[in-house]
């Protein structure tokens, strides 16, 4: 009788051993999720705080350049309101062939005769308006033209944005 004691005595503190340690570890679990929990919420708390930044450097950006950058629905009213415009792609002659807005006409900015080109073929009375396929090549062409003494506008999202829009797209045949 004395051995059974013992062996229930041993299997009872092993039990609650187990006991002991299974409530650690959940224990540490629970606070490792919340821990994690918290870091997840600040690491959205901190990318909304930059998200933040960002939207205000963009502002800024855009309001220091010499000519306006639009958004799709203000780039398409000022193409319906300016009938005179010259609508210039300046993205490369295969991105402009896989799609491009009506009436526009390519003019590669990489190209190393995009000045002479643009000097040559565009009428500095009438305004221009560019566009690429983001955004940041027409912003560099805009800049070679406006320094050019050229009305220019820029398409602010690009291409991307025009299409993503729904609005009408070409592409040569």
């Amino acid at each position: 009788m004395h051995l059974a004691l013992s062996v229930e005595k041993r299997i009872f503190a092993y039990v609650q051993a187990h006991r002991v340690l299974h409530e650690k570890l959940r224990l540490v679990l629970r606070n490792s999720f919340i821990e994690g929990l918290e870091h997840v919420l600040n690491l959205l708390v901190m990318s909304r705080f930059i998200a933040q930044i960002f939207k205000s450097l963009k502002k800024l950006f855009k309001s220091m350049l010499p000519f306006p950058s639009l958004s799709v629905s203000e780039f398409e009213a000022f193409l319906q309101s300016t009938p005179d415009v010259q609508l210039i792609d300046v993205r490369t002659p295969l991105e402009y062939a896989e799609g491009h807005l009506p009436g526009s006409t390519n003019m590669d900015v990489m190209a190393p005769d995009f000045l002479p080109r643009a000097q040559t073929q565009l009428d500095a009375n009438r305004p221009v308006a560019v566009y690429c396929r983001s955004g940041a090549r027409s912003k560099q062409a805009a800049m070679f033209l406006a320094r050019l003494k050229f009305q220019v506008t820029d398409l602010d999202s690009g291409f991307l944005g025009w299409a993503a829009s729904g609005r009408e797209v070409e592409k040569n045949a």
